[in-house]
């Protein structure tokens, strides 16, 4: 057989093998959302689209360069365990995150959570998440003077409003200390960027 041939039908076997990949998860999660049109398109496009950034690194905040200082998670009980984004119809679970060896860890169904600076309820907060549908893929529509909410395991509930949102790149940590409340996920071509959005408390 040709070497040609024998490319060509192997490509061929791959493509058909991700079509009906798709098709499974994509039966799936419109199965499992038909009561909910929106939620079952979202559901759709993360499946389709999960194994292919995982495959090129996408949503992925890996930080090569720096990563901030004094980023801490021991006292879990002064952390948010839920983020409500009601204006771009974004509600996750957070959990606390991790930094090791310039990797931040990441959950594939939750948003994460680190401390910066020491254990005061004042003290920044970093709420990081992989750009998918279900999590922070639509941060991006959100405008300054927009709210959300981030949920407490006590039962308590805390209003915070949007200052502005900026485009960096993965190396700029520093502007992690720049506001009380900070959203962070992946943007741009390859999510070679990172999207950065300020909040304060209201």
């Amino acid at each position: 057989m040709p070497l040609s041939t024998y490319f060509s039908r192997l490509i061929s076997s791959l493509l058909l093998a991700f079509a009906c990949y798709c098709f499974v998860v994509g039966s799936y999660a419109l199965v499992e959302r038909w009561y909910q049109p929106k939620m079952a398109i979202d559901s759709l496009a993360e499946a389709i689209t999960r194994p292919v950034l995982l495959l090129v690194g996408g949503g992925r905040l890996v930080n090569e360069v720096r990563v901030p200082e004094l980023a801490r998670t021991e006292d879990t009980d002064v952390l948010p365990v839920e983020i409500t984004i009601s204006q771009v119809k974004i509600e996750a679970p957070i959990v606390p995150g991790k930094i090791s060896q310039n990797h931040w860890s990441m959950a594939d169904s939750a948003a994460s959570v680190l401390q910066l600076g020491g254990d005061s309820l004042d003290k920044s907060l970093v709420i990081y998440a992989h750009n998918w549908p279900k999590l922070f893929g639509r941060l991006d529509k959100l405008k300054a003077g927009n709210n959300f909410e981030l949920q407490y395991k006590d039962g308590r509930s805390e209003s915070l409003r949007v200052l502005g949102i900026q485009k960096i790149s993965p190396d700029r940590v520093d502007v992690l200390y720049d506001a009380p409340v900070v959203l962070y996920t992946c943007t741009g071509w390859m999510d070679k960027q990172r999207l950065v959005v300020f909040a304060e408390r209201v």
